[in-house]
Parts: structure tokens; sequence; C-alpha cells
């Protein structure tokens, strides 16, 4: 048996999350080959700051919830456990103003990825109404993920 986070804990994790999202694509807006993908990068940026508002708003409603308590452990409670604690200190690579281009682009689809495992998980602690939306939030990573994979240079 082991302790499972706190519903605010989580949700404090996502918002920041989404923030280290929007200033991977700030940084990718300014690299950006074109106007085009400066543009998509830009949309990309607005897109993780509406979820990490999203996110907020939960926040506000789930600050005074009391711990999910025990559970039994399993694959996923130990996924979430490390994914927080070792994502807390994971910023964006220090190098990444002189990053080649597509190794930036490769780091992004890897942070979405990771971004869609953890967001289903967060389904399960967030209140039932907001479930909907976090399942949008997943399939916008999805897309996400595939617009910065047809950006790849060969």
């Amino acid at each position: 048996m082991s302790k499972v986070f706190y519903p605010s804990e989580i949700i404090q994790f996502a918002i920041e999350k989404e923030q280290q999202s929007v200033d991977l694509y700030q940084k990718l807006a300014n690299r950006a080959r074109n106007d085009e993908e400066k543009a998509l990068f830009e949309k990309l940026a607005r897109d993780e700051l509406h979820h990490k508002q999203f996110y907020a708003d939960i926040l506000s409603s789930v600050a005074e919830e009391k711990s999910p308590g025990e559970q039994e452990e399993n694959e996923y409670a130990a996924y979430m456990r490390q994914l927080i604690e070792e994502s807390r200190t994971v910023k964006l690579p220090d190098d990444i103003d002189t990053m080649p281009f597509n190794d930036i682009l490769a780091y992004a689809i890897k942070r979405e990825k990771d971004s869609m495992m953890f967001y289903l998980g967060l389904k399960q602690y967030v209140p039932a109404d907001a479930q909907a939306k976090v399942e949008i939030i997943i399939a916008e990573e999805s897309r996400h993920a595939a617009v910065i994979a047809n950006l790849r240079r060969a």
C-alpha cells in the first residue's frame, strides 16, 4: 500500500507542465523557419495556456479535498509518482537555443506523448464534470504531437 498524491498536487503539476510547454513553443516560435511555422508554434503556445487556465480553474475547486487515501500498489500509481517527482525538476534543456531544430521537435513530441499519458491518469482525480474537458486536452496533445512530427526535417 502506498500514498497516492492529493488531487491538488497532481493538478498543480499539470499547471507546471503546461507552463513548460508554453515556454517550449515560444522558443520554437522564435526559431521557426518561416511565418507559417511561427504562427503554428504561437498557436500551440496559446493552446497550452488555455490548458493551464483550465487546470488552474479545477485546482481552485479541489484545493480543500482530502487525499484519495491508500491504494493498492500498481504500475500506474508508480508511474504517476515517478513522473511527478522527476518532472518537477525537469526544465527545458539548457542548450535548447543551440540544439538542432529536429532535436527540439523530437523533444516536443516526447513531451506531448508524456502529457497524454499523464492526463489519461489525471482524469480519475478531477471532478466528474471536468473529465470530458481533460479528454479534449488529451486529444489536443495528440494532435500537437502529430503536427510537430510533420514538421521534422528529412
